[in-house]
């Protein structure tokens, strides 16, 4: 796997987004409900579930780069049949729910950051994940972006 500069750039922007995340802005607090406070600690939980088995999945072909590494094989079964970018999409709903058990609308904006963050991410690696994989456009085809059921999973 050669590691490109954008590899690089996006590594070091979801460090920051990470760090980011790890901070509060007080006057963006708000209260929640009982009911929505426990709906999103189990979508927290779900999310956690849902990030493990893909690492677990991806084994020795896990990477911080959006590059594919090198002779690795295309994951479609499992979490992957789920959604094209699990690791994202539990990234995305982990934060958001997390976000909204504190009652942190900072923690929640980041949450949607981290969206469009990954939504970009993830088209420049789909590019190399088509380079790599030809089987690669039939898996898109059938399988959404972030969750194969959510309307943005933009499956092209």
């Amino acid at each position: 796997m050669k590691i490109s500069k954008t590899d690089i750039v996006y590594v070091l922007i979801q460090l920051v987004l990470f760090s980011l995340f790890l901070f509060e802005i007080r006057i963006l607090q708000f209260s929640i409900p009982k009911y929505i406070e426990s709906l999103s600690l189990a979508l927290l939980l779900l999310s956690i579930i849902f990030l493990i088995t893909a690492f677990l999945q991806l084994n020795k072909y896990l990477s911080p780069f959006p590059t594919p590494v090198k002779n690795s094989k295309l994951v479609t079964n499992g979490v992957f049949a789920i959604s094209r970018h699990p690791i994202y999409s539990a990234i995305i709903v982990g934060t958001f729910s997390w976000g909204l058990f504190l009652g942190s609308g900072y923690k929640t904006l980041l949450a949607v950051v981290f969206l469009f963050f990954f939504y970009f991410k993830t088209n420049y690696e789909e590019k190399k994940l088509e380079e790599q994989f030809h089987e690669y456009n039939e898996y898109k085809k059938k399988t959404g972006r972030f969750f194969t059921f959510f309307f943005l999973n933009q499956k092209q």
